[in-house]
């Protein structure tokens, strides 16, 4: 990979490789599994295997590894059993430094990993990265504490398992599909809520970026810390040693969160590029069903590239459901697609930041989103575009602040180019102006006292003014007494005007194109700062 090795290398050559079969018996350790002081034991060890199977072994009351691999050639691991609930107790199926591994069926519980997959430094001196676990592949198997390989490992597959408690994987050429992964199995077994920092699936140590994840049931119960991506993180496992690029697949995945009660962001992925110019990293996430059961979670499917990494040269965002949980954010990436996805309920739909050269956000729905402008990006100016065509926003709520980035449809900052063109934009909730809007309370309803007009209130724009839905009954009128339904405050109203400001807000941008916008609010506008050409001819 061109990377500069040790000054020492040690080459071990595997002699007297041992065939040998296991099948059908039962390991017991010491059934005092409450006292801290038990020695360490392995249950069945396999070292310099070749051609072995190992089939309904059951290891149970063992204080270390229940079932270990080791130095072995083309295993096979079928509907084996390893309950180790002893005091400390690591690994419940171990593969160390294997190559071209099965483990079909069985279950896997410990105190650690249900099972884990890596590698040693074996006995002499020398890189642990010629020391590689590879082609191991994990189906139709329950794992109960978590599903763990390091970066040491290459073609790792997990097909069709049942999973509490996590994926961690590592290394490259990894393959996620069709497994059914709960963050924490409390929440089947007891009903309890699990606060913790564990995502469902973790992105550690990767030598590269070849990775689909795909076909997957992903449940995840209570808060995580909101640093870290719900159902994936890479961020926290940051890897600035990757060596080769790829392109990362996410797709037809159904990700539900349940009982979340502080913002945190369905996906985190970032120092994931390559540090080589010459391998491209691609994200592709397309075909997913993110939920929630509640209003709180207003994160963003979050994709960065920082650290001591190069930009993502791409990231396709396509054809996506997300409901309650937010939307898509990335930053200093090459080229975005974000094109036919659903945003209901959501917080902040798309925000880019730095984009390198084109950005594309087409054919996209959003209903009732709140925050910032729905498409709010920014570029680095020279050679970057930005294309908005064809999409449909229906009830933006929830606006914050009198500021242009909330008070537009569109917000584009320091592009070359910027195309704004056949897009549905209504917004049926208003602005009322107030002598005074402190002491009223979001979700009360708000009455006029003349007109007897009603609505909910859904946000306190600023000191003088009140984000409100559709009225319910009647108009309000200008001059009236307005009343809060819970918190009994009054105020004076001195006028009611469109939540929306404007279609389209530019600023910084050499070339403008804007067509063929249609808006629920006929007097709606764009607003233009530094922007040196109006409607210039730009292709879409």
């Amino acid at each position: 990979s061109n990377y500069t090795l040790s000054t020492t290398v040690v080459f071990n050559k595997m002699t007297n490789l041992t065939t040998a079969s296991f099948k059908d018996f039962t390991i017991i350790g010491n059934p005092n599994t409450s006292i801290s002081t038990l020695p360490n034991a392995n249950g069945l060890g396999v070292v310099g295997g070749l051609n072995c199977v190992l089939e309904n072994v059951r290891a149970t009351n063992i204080t270390s590894v229940g079932i270990m691999l080791k130095q072995c050639y083309n295993t096979t691991v079928r509907h084996c059993i390893s309950e180790l609930d002893a005091y400390g107790a690591s690994y419940g199926l171990s593969v160390f430094s294997c190559h071209i591994t099965l483990i079909d069926g069985g279950r896997y519980d410990s105190s650690t990993h249900g099972i884990s997959i890596g590698g040693f430094s074996g006995g002499g001196v020398g890189t642990i990265g010629f020391v590689v676990n590879r082609f191991t592949t994990v189906t139709n198997a329950r794992v109960l504490s978590n599903l763990d390989s390091h970066g040491i490992s290459e073609y790792t597959s997990f097909i069709n398992n049942n999973v509490d408690r996590g994926i961690n994987c590592g290394g490259d050429h990894i393959k996620i599909i069709g497994n059914t992964i709960r963050r924490s199995n409390d929440f089947y077994e007891s009903g309890t809520a699990i606060t913790g920092d564990h995502p469902a699936i973790s992105l550690w140590e990767l030598k590269g970026a070849s990775i689909q994840i795909s076909g997957n049931d992903v449940i995840v119960i209570g808060n995580i810390a909101q640093a870290r991506g719900t159902f994936i993180d890479s961020q926290s496992f940051g890897s600035d040693s990757q060596r080769e690029g790829g392109t990362t697949l996410i797709s037809n995945n159904k990700f539900r969160e349940y009982d979340n009660t502080i913002v945190s962001n369905p996906i985190e992925i970032g120092k994931f590029g390559s540090i080589s110019e010459d391998f491209d990293t691609s994200i592709v996430i397309r075909g997913n069903e993110f939920s929630s059961n509640g209003d709180t979670n207003t994160g963003v499917c979050y994709i960065r590239s920082d650290g001591d990494v190069t930009t993502f040269s791409n990231v396709v965002f396509s054809d996506n459901y997300l409901e309650g949980i937010g939307g898509l954010s990335v930053s200093t990436v090459e080229t975005v697609k974000v094109f036919n996805n659903e945003f209901k309920r959501t917080g902040k739909v798309f925000i880019g930041t730095n984009i390198g050269r084109k950005l594309d956000i087409q054919g996209n729905t959003v209903i009732d989103g709140d925050g910032n402008a729905p498409f709010y990006s920014t570029g680095s100016l020279i050679g970057s575009s930005v294309v908005c065509t064809n999409n449909s926003v229906d009830n933006h709520f929830k606006i914050t602040s009198s500021d242009s980035r909330q008070k537009a449809f569109g917000y584009f900052l320091n592009f070359e180019n910027a195309t704004m063109q056949n897009n549905y934009l209504a917004d049926y909730n208003k602005t009322l102006n107030v002598a005074v809007s402190t002491g009223f309370v979001v979700g009360e309803t708000i009455t006029g006292q003349t007109s007897g007009a009603t609505a909910t209130m859904l946000a306190e724009e600023q000191a003088t003014r009140i984000n409100i839905g559709q009225t319910t009954v009647g108009t309000f009128q200008d001059g009236e007494t307005i009343l809060g339904s819970v918190s009994a405050a009054t105020t004076t109203l001195t006028a009611v005007i469109p939540s929306q400001s404007y279609k389209g807000s530019f600023t910084t941008i050499t070339n403008v194109r804007y067509i063929n916008n249609v808006s629920s609010n006929d007097t709606l506008g764009y607003k233009f700062t530094a922007v040196t050409n109006l409607n210039a001819t730009l292709s879409t």
